[in-house]
């Protein structure tokens, strides 16, 4: 199956985005609202979903689209509605309220199957907000199986230090061809390869209410990572980090009822996977794409790592985490299956070890 023109429209959908973005922060004036979920949505969240949902349904008006926002934010607000008409504008793109509506609400799409577009126009939005990280996250799926991952990130530098002097790069992949980092703003392209010795050892969600900072500290504790601070990145960029060589795994575990959307996951998942990474629940299931709008995860975490010998320490860590703190075990098996890393699976009177060098 030929996806060039679907990957094509991506990029340019994306890189449009994401150049958005950049313009939009920069306008101290445009502030932000609050949605009923308290999570803060922006005027670029709406003009970057309205725009990108026009061109795709533009040229693919068969697919289905899966997208964070809906009308709901913008309806019965003329002064939000005439911000974002205002921001399109400017990008050359004339619509109507009436249209803006209409179009926004075309990524409200219940179901993967078939072919679908997921989208979340500004993820991290309070980074977006507060000067920190913020991606643009565009993924294409045929019956639940992501064929296509885009991620944009307009403010991560080339460096960890940032003494490059270059920030900004899109991320990409098409399943099983592996994965590849262009510039933003300028021509540059290399191929992405995750590195299990990576010089940031865990990076982690910035925002607490989302996650344990104390359970990624046992893990990482457990796996002599003591010394070394976790790195605190807002939005998907965290999958970006690890793809390139920047940072050897990101571990996630909600302290309360926590239902993760595809549109945060499926680009990023994609993404890292062909940069040679795992990316798995907390319980070391591969997640399953084909549910819709929200992933079945049953609040068990998640697990993204550089290699698969890596996952399975991390997975092994976490089994001892539970364990010390009288939390059911990931798995009742003393065995480590052969599928779940990348080793020989030995006995063990704890939980399941690998025997492996990191990859």
């Amino acid at each position: 199956m030929s996806l060039l023109k679907e990957l094509s429209t991506g990029l340019s959908v994306v890189r449009k985005a994401c150049l958005m973005a950049v313009r939009v922060r920069k306008m101290a004036s445009e502030g932000s609202l609050w949605k009923a979920d308290k999570s803060a949505v922006t005027i670029a969240d709406l003009a970057i979903q309205a725009i990108a949902l026009h061109e795709l349904s533009s040229l693919f008006s068969e697919d289905s689209f899966i997208a964070e926002e809906s009308s709901l934010t913008v309806r019965g607000k003329p002064e939000l509605s005439a911000r974002v008409r205002e921001v399109l504008a400017k990008e050359g793109c004339e619509l109507s309220e009436s249209q803006i509506l209409e179009i926004l609400d075309k990524g409200g799409a219940l179901s993967t199957s078939g072919r679908v577009w997921t989208l979340d126009p500004v993820d991290g939005t309070r980074g977006f907000i507060d000067g920190g990280q913020y991606a643009v996250a565009l993924a294409f799926l045929v019956d639940g199986f992501v064929e296509i991952g885009i991620i944009g990130c307009p403010a991560l530098p080339d460096t960890l230090t940032g003494s490059s002097g270059r920030v900004g790069s899109i991320f990409y992949a098409v399943r099983g061809r592996g994965a590849i980092e262009i510039g933003l703003g300028d021509d540059s392209r290399h191929d992405l390869r995750a590195d299990g010795d990576a010089p940031i050892r865990v990076v982690e969600a910035a925002e607490s209410n989302v996650t344990s900072y104390a359970h990624s500290a046992f893990v990482a504790s457990t796996l002599g990572w003591g010394s070394d601070p976790p790195v605190r990145r807002d939005s998907c960029c965290k999958y970006a980090m690890i793809a390139r060589g920047q940072a050897c795994s990101f571990i996630k575990q909600p302290k309360v009822s926590y239902v993760e959307k595809v549109w945060d996951h499926a680009a990023g998942v994609l993404i890292l996977t062909d940069a040679g990474g795992k990316v798995t629940d907390g319980s070391g299931i591969p997640f399953d794409f084909s549910s819709g709008r929200e992933l079945n995860l049953n609040n068990r975490g998640i697990i993204a790592a550089a290699s698969a010998s890596l996952h399975c320490e991390i997975l092994q860590a976490i089994d001892e985490a539970r364990g010390a703190l009288g939390l059911h075990r990931t798995r009742k098996s003393k065995v480590t299956p052969v599928a779940l890393c990348t080793g020989f699976p030995i006995q063990s009177a704890t939980g399941p070890y690998c025997l492996s060098g990191r990859a």
